[in-house]
């Protein structure tokens, strides 16, 4: 470019480069449980629109996943918990601008089709927790941020075993991702869906995924 304008953003990367579309938030969603147990946050129908969902929680011991409703068919995000959760969503993805502000700046394509503001809400500083294939990686994450950080859901491991207490029956906690936002920081950690094996429980198998949880700020948003 000889002349003109180059708008980056914090990070340096351009504010929108010519035939593309920005990753941008299109949904911001929070859904509350009024008792102990689950809440189920419905975000789109089953399409085949690529979409990147963030979430954090209001509770420590809680964890999600990003699945299909077994019943209504919608997809979103289950969240489970011993407490009262509270689950908030982030979806980004690739649409054209809707809102327009009054004043600023904004982008037309030839098609006369919006495609970035001033106000547009890209995506940016996705963080990478943990080594992939590190012993350490996996459900074994647990790192505290300052601010409100949001991560994308994920499975880090599995563990199975035998239930011995109260008769035999099979012992099994899939272990999922959390962000735990207090108010001022945000625990990412991992929680099982039958927590962790006790005293009881022989035959143990640990099976880590060794992988990595992806968190972003989402203070921005």
């Amino acid at each position: 470019m000889a002349f003109g304008a180059l708008l980056t953003d914090p990070a340096g990367n351009p504010f929108y480069i010519d035939g593309t579309l920005p990753l941008r938030l299109i949904d911001k969603r929070t859904g509350n449980a009024g008792d102990a147990g689950s809440v189920f946050i419905p975000l789109h129908t089953d399409d085949s629109v690529v979409r990147y969902i963030f979430c954090h929680s209001n509770t420590s011991d809680s964890y999600f996943f990003y699945s299909k409703h077994p019943t209504n068919g919608n997809w979103g995000v289950f969240m489970y918990s011993n407490s009262r959760p509270q689950c908030t969503v982030y979806v980004f993805g690739y649409q054209y601008e809707t809102n327009i502000p009054k004043w600023g700046v904004a982008f037309w394509d030839a098609q006369g089709r919006c495609v970035i503001t001033n106000e547009t809400q890209v995506l940016g500083g996705i963080t990478p927790l943990g080594v992939e294939g590190s012993d350490s990686a996996g459900y074994l994450i647990d790192s505290t941020r300052p601010g409100k950080w949001a991560i994308s859901p994920v499975v880090t491991g599995l563990i199975t075993g035998v239930i011995n207490s109260g008769g035999t029956r099979p012992f099994a906690s899939t272990f999922y991702g959390n962000a735990f936002y207090n108010g001022s920081t945000t625990r990412i950690h991992c929680n099982g869906s039958g927590g962790r094996p006790g005293d009881g429980v022989t035959n143990v198998v640990y099976s880590n995924h060794k992988n990595r949880i992806f968190a972003v700020d989402v203070s921005q948003y």
